[in-house]
């Protein structure tokens, strides 16, 4: 009897559980991730964004709900939001309610479709490639000097004509893991930095040294918004200020106790029209105003 119960109990848990929703992921995406430059932790937050937006239809959830789904730190999880808009996988998008007239903002996932649309697009013109080579193999000796089949491009060693002496096919040496005789085969080709393949190395923190984020949050008493985080990203992507200078400038907004946005950003506006790019410019230019 306690068996049927448990029965019962898990046909109950699984019917509630499809009709909860279910949420629509192009296979792509699932498939192709890391060809993509995608880690696993970018493709479980892209996941739940996509959630949240078709199940509970939230365009914007905070960084609270979204780190109770992930179990993701806070630094690591705005780290990664700030990686994704950087590398252009989402768009942080600000607008007006036709209805409630009210400031709306939005995370904008139509760069991801795309994304996968060309990914799909690549892949679907290398699949007629391979057909068309299947279909229609062209001659053993081309003349690009490559010996072609439908499945395999062996290069053909280049002979040297020099008059008077007898010409010789070069020696090679064969590579220990590759039979004697076996033909070279080329790598296929990748999808490029078009479908996703972005280079993410950029400059590696020491160790100890405080998330540029996490000290704002500090600074504020409060976690800071997604269009504050979009902010500090476009002063450091977009205006090229290193975080050097946005450091000093948060330092002086709180000094003259004016802690907001927009009396940092007059801060940086004033030293980039100045053109102050370093610690010591900046150092010295206050200095020279003080005299």
């Amino acid at each position: 009897m306690f068996d049927d119960q448990i029965e019962d109990q898990t046909a109950t848990g699984f019917a509630s559980a499809l009709t909860s929703g279910i949420v629509s992921v192009p296979f792509p995406l699932l498939k192709w991730y890391t060809k993509l430059s995608l880690n696993d932790t970018e493709l479980v937050l892209l996941l739940q964004l996509i959630a949240f937006q078709q199940i509970d239809r939230t365009d914007l959830p905070s960084m609270e709900q979204l780190q109770a789904r992930t179990a993701l730190k806070p630094d690591v999880l705005a780290s990664t939001l700030h990686k994704l808009m950087k590398n252009g996988w989402i768009k942080l998008e600000s607008g007006v309610d036709g209805q409630s007239g009210m400031h709306t903002d939005r995370y904008d996932l139509g760069p991801l479709w795309n994304r996968i649309g060309q990914a799909w697009a690549a892949d679907n013109m290398m699949q007629q490639f391979k057909q068309n080579a299947a279909d229609n193999p062209v001659p053993k000796v081309a003349a690009s000097g490559f010996s072609t089949s439908a499945e395999k491009i062996v290069p053909i060693p280049q002979v040297n004509v020099t008059p008077g002496r007898t010409n010789q096919m070069p020696q090679s040496k064969t590579p220990p893991n590759r039979p004697a005789g076996a033909p070279i085969v080329l790598p296929p080709p990748r999808l490029g930095p078009s479908l996703g393949g972005i280079n993410h190395s950029g400059v590696t923190k020491p160790a100890g040294m405080p998330d540029i984020f996490s000290v704002f949050e500090e600074e504020f008493a409060r976690p800071i918004t997604p269009m504050e985080r979009e902010t500090i990203s476009q002063w450091l992507d977009k205006d090229k200020v290193g975080e050097t200078l946005v450091m000093m400038a948060l330092r002086e907004a709180v000094f003259n106790n004016k802690l907001n946005f927009r009396y940092i950003d007059k801060i940086l506006l004033d030293w980039r029209t100045n053109n102050l790019r370093t610690k010591e410019d900046v150092k010295r230019f206050q200095q020279n105003n003080k005299e």
